[in-house]
């Protein structure tokens, strides 16, 4: 699927929404997961040195 062709907001249809709303709220929720494995002393020593640069 390709995304729509470049439309300037000018030449864009106006936005109707439901009972004559002006603002529209969308709640979206994020989730990411990441695993953290040690498989080597190298790796640690990097994590340690970036966790404390802080």
């Amino acid at each position: 699927m390709l995304p729509p062709s470049y439309q300037a907001i000018t030449q864009r249809p106006v936005l109707k929404l439901p009972n004559h709303a002006r603002v529209a709220v969308w709640v979206v929720m994020n989730v990411e997961h990441f695993t953290f494995y040690c498989w080597s002393t190298t790796a640690v020593k990097i994590f340690k040195t970036m966790l404390t640069s802080y």
